[in-house]
């Protein structure tokens, strides 16, 4: 009597354990962007736990098929991480060598100020020794264009400096705001990762504890008359919701997007807004997907 008693604790106690679980992703993943203006968060999250909560019938119908087109999305955003990186070292590379360029010129320029400096020396003791030679003077009214020449070379290169260092202080900002998307999604895509893993070994034990309180206790029957079926919610009403999360979802990345300076060109690209608003729930909606599937394996 004993051990019954045990497992129908245990099965009351399951539901508690889910709610828990789910609490935790949901705070996890709404860390994420937090300087999200408030209203806008609020009426975001408020969607999303309705297309969670309006999901749990629908999902369940979907097949291995659909699982696995959800996985290859996230594989994509990976892929996409690496194209990612490759472009940072790409732009690396191009910094580098105008650096190198920069150095060169500087080295360029001591060298011709220090061939300046012999000249004029040279005009000076030429000017004070043999002033009355006719040759000296021709000579030293051909070394003062020599100088003047080397002058004008010297301040071109001044000015191709100055170009050279806009243009890697340019390229600089590019590849820090690269860096900046690179390191944001390598560690939004890890930490959901860990959380799908997680919630997947969780609800494996759950799944194991479930199926041995069902085989052994009396109370599967009032298990299945407690929750709803599979068909009592409707899969429109939930495509209708999921368009209003994401229109919603879409409208706070494009804000988002249009105060920063140097991601305001990505705020016209409705593309890129339609892809950031489909990663972000893509992984919520597989989490939620992997929960429903294994509930109703065991009814």
């Amino acid at each position: 009597m004993a051990l019954p008693a045990l497992d129908g604790a245990l099965l009351a106690l399951l539901p508690l354990h889910l709610l828990s679980l789910g609490s935790r992703f949901l705070l996890g993943y709404g860390g994420v962007g937090r300087d999200r203006p408030g209203a806008a968060r609020s009426v975001v999250l408020l969607a999303t736990i309705a297309v969670l909560l309006t999901g749990i019938s629908a999902l369940s119908d979907t097949s291995p098929s659909q699982r696995g087109s959800l996985v290859s999305e996230l594989e994509d955003l990976r892929l996409k991480t690496a194209r990612l990186e490759l472009i940072l070292a790409e732009s690396t590379k191009t910094l580098k060598s105008k650096t190198l360029h920069l150095e060169e010129s500087h080295k360029m320029i001591k060298e011709m100020e220090e061939k300046i400096q012999l000249l004029e020396n040279a005009i000076h003791e030429m000017k004070g020794s043999v002033s009355d030679s006719l040759n000296t003077e021709e000579w030293i009214h051909s070394l003062e264009k020599e100088v003047q020449l080397l002058s004008k070379q010297s301040m071109k290169n001044k000015d191709n400096i100055q170009s050279l260092q806009s243009s890697a202080n340019e390229a600089k900002k590019k590849m820090e705001l690269a860096t900046s998307e690179v390191e944001k999604m390598e560690s939004i895509v890890t930490e959901q990762w860990i959380q799908i893993r997680q919630l997947e070994q969780a609800f494996q034990l759950t799944k194991m504890m479930t199926s041995r309180v069902l085989k052994r206790s009396p109370l599967k029957k009032w298990h299945n008359n407690r929750w709803p079926s599979k068909n009592t919610m409707s899969k429109t009403w939930f495509l209708i919701i999921v368009l209003i999360v994401k229109n919603e979802l879409q409208d706070v990345i494009k804000h988002q997007l249009q105060m920063n300076e140097y991601t305001a060109d990505l705020a016209a690209n409705n593309l890129v807004i339609l892809f950031l608003a489909s990663s972000m729930m893509a992984i919520p909606i597989l989490s939620l997907w992997i929960i429903i599937t294994s509930y109703f394996q065991l009814l």
